[in-house]
């Protein structure tokens, strides 16, 4: 198959509107290969997938899910919404991502609070409190060792939220802002890992030098969708260069093309695509 299909998408309706571009565009191939759900890359791959798929309507959701995952349960209160899937021996808990003008609201209330033994963001301690009675109740029934927790954007932020409240499998974050102010010693790392796609701008909010960190480990995709782990903080150059080359050769000016790299890098389906071309690259095959 012809990797280059998985190119990035630089439009300006793949990052706002990202029901646009259909979830699981790998999907027939990912069936042929017998791809291993144990395997993390196969994880990482459909928990990208899900976490696009939460931007779409109940309606285009189940449709999209159907011969793919069996939809256990929706959460939706106020304004953020999550769901829950099993796929093979596997929960995927997924928090959708900002997807309304109340969204940049509680983006914006990044004050720390004390939450029982951590200081987070405001805002988004906020949105998860709306959802937790739900999910708390939900997890009881949960095998925490086949628990996977995953979101992109603000859904990453209420994932890592969650991380701290309950015992998982993994927890797999796209393009998530900072959630924890000051260092601790209380954050599950191990099982904590953060993509983060060239140049996009939402991992560095709010700014370290208000006092937020990220943990975990960070897989960082460049701007030739290579995907790579342990990469230190040499791609914060890569980040720069990939930005300034993209209106320089005049891509932030074509017809429908999103205005930054820092948006197209955002847009679930470029995280998507990137883990598409790594997955039939590396021919994970039972």
């Amino acid at each position: 198959m012809d990797i280059t299909k998985f190119s990035p998408d630089l439009s300006r309706d793949a990052v706002f509107k990202p029901c646009s571009r259909v979830p699981f565009e790998f999907w027939d191939e990912f069936k042929k290969g017998h791809f291993c759900m144990e395997n993390k890359w196969t994880q990482f791959w459909l928990a990208i997938n899900l976490c696009h798929l939460s931007y779409c309507q109940e309606s285009t959701l189940n449709q999209i899910l159907e011969g793919k995952a069996k939809l256990i349960k929706i959460f939706e209160v106020r304004t953020q919404m999550a769901y829950a899937v099993e796929i093979g021996d596997f929960v995927y808990l997924v928090f959708q991502g900002s997807c309304k003008p109340e969204d940049t609201i509680i983006d914006l209330e990044f004050l720390p609070k004390k939450e029982e033994s951590l200081s987070m963001h405001r805002g988004f301690i906020k949105a998860f409190s709306y959802l937790w009675p739900e999910i708390e109740t939900f997890l009881k029934a949960v095998d925490e060792n086949k628990l996977i927790i995953t979101g992109h954007s603000l859904g990453g932020a209420l994932a890592y939220i969650l991380s701290t409240k309950t015992k998982f499998c993994k927890l797999i974050t796209f393009g998530a802002p900072r959630v924890i102010f000051g260092n601790s010693d209380k954050v599950e790392n191990e099982k904590n890992y953060r993509f983060v796609n060239c140049s996009d701008a939402v991992p560095t909010l709010p700014p370290a030098i208000f006092g937020f960190r990220h943990f975990g480990k960070m897989i960082f995709i460049d701007e030739a969708q290579g995907i790579h782990e342990d990469i230190g903080n040499k791609f914060l150059l890569t980040k720069f260069n990939a930005s300034g080359k993209f209106l320089l050769n005049g891509k932030s000016f074509g017809k429908g093309n999103a205005p930054l790299k820092s948006l197209v890098d955002h847009a679930p389906i470029n995280y998507s695509r990137a883990l598409s071309r790594h997955l039939l690259s590396m021919g994970l095959e039972n």
